[in-house]
């Protein structure tokens, strides 16, 4: 399958669903889709892993790290509901959190956005925690050093001037389109 009948194929299960894996070995993902079968281990090492980098790049998805803690494509109408689920700051969200993901988190919401490389050595499991929790918007960028680094923003930096559907509209939302890829259980809250 070539990139763009894949990036079509993913678009089309994106649209159906509103939910799509990245990569998992038994529920609907794009690594699935574009090699055609299960991929398992990393997709990166796999014959069709630059096909796969490749669509990824042709989708409009949030990527969000959201059915149990895997970034998941959301399909843009699932928005709103996202960054109302994220704004709740619900007990699921903040209890457990040690003083120093909390200080990250109030860093980012102080900010309404930095880079994780200015949080300092040793962040990088706080901001995976906060992103886990939906607290924060994570996005992965290359620094001009050629190092990774993620963009930390809050959801109304993220999605400015988007109306929120009330917070139980929005998690009904997202537990619909999870019990569509046969996910639900593995939502955060």
């Amino acid at each position: 399958m070539d990139t763009e009948t894949a990036a079509g194929s993913v678009r089309e299960a994106l649209e159906q669903h509103g939910l799509l894996l990245l990569h998992d070995a038994r529920l609907p993902s794009v690594t699935t889709i574009v090699a055609g079968a299960p991929v398992r281990g990393s997709w990166w090492g796999h014959p069709a892993g630059k096909r796969i980098y490749d669509v990824l790049g042709r989708v409009e998805a949030a990527w969000p790290k959201l059915l149990g803690g895997k970034v998941t494509l959301v399909h843009r109408r699932l928005w709103a509901a996202l960054a109302a689920v994220g704004e709740q700051d619900a007990p699921w969200q903040l209890d457990g959190l040690d003083d120093d993901t909390r200080a990250v988190l109030d860093r980012v919401r102080t900010a309404g956005e930095l880079r994780s490389d200015e949080l300092g050595r040793g962040a990088g499991p706080k901001v995976t925690a906060l992103e886990r929790r939906l607290l924060l918007v994570a996005e992965e960028v290359h620094t001009d050093d050629g190092h990774h680094a993620r963009v930390l923003r809050t959801w109304a930096r993220w999605l400015p001037e988007v109306a929120r559907p009330p917070a139980s509209e929005a998690r009904w939302a997202l537990e619909q389109a999870a019990g569509s890829l046969g996910a639900r259980s593995r939502l955060p809250w």
